[in-house]
């Protein structure tokens, strides 16, 4: 249902409004060692209802690497972000109503890679 290639793996997932965003693998998965380091992963989006499965358009980035323990969807203020990290992208792409687009928000430019994104309120 999720991909044309062999089994895969869930990373993250989010459930909204009959709706599933998560990752899935673009090609097998084939060495246990690195399918979390390469971005080897798009987002898709899962109609609970009639079982489909759309990619989401995410600007400028066609593959991620996997969260994997990492939050991938975070929610604040009724906004939704995705983490984002490839070869040339670092940071937070904010996904449209729909969820089917994304376009980017937060981008680390030095230092490590983004496990979650939070909202701090001031005491």
């Amino acid at each position: 249902m999720f991909s044309n290639v062999s089994s895969g793996k869930f990373s993250t997932i989010h459930v909204e409004k009959g709706k599933i965003v998560t990752l899935v693998n673009d090609v097998p998965l084939t060495n246990p060692q690195t399918i979390n380091l390469t971005p080897i992963w798009k987002y898709v989006v899962i109609d609970i209802k009639t079982k489909t499965v759309t990619p989401i358009e995410i600007e400028g980035v066609t593959l991620v690497e996997t969260p994997a323990a990492a939050l991938g969807v975070s929610k604040i203020d009724n906004k939704k972000f995705i983490r984002v990290v490839n070869d040339t992208k670092l940071g937070y792409y904010e996904l449209s109503d729909d969820l089917l687009k994304a376009t980017p928000s937060i981008e680390i430019q030095k230092g490590g890679k983004p496990q979650g994104l939070f909202k701090v309120d001031k005491l």
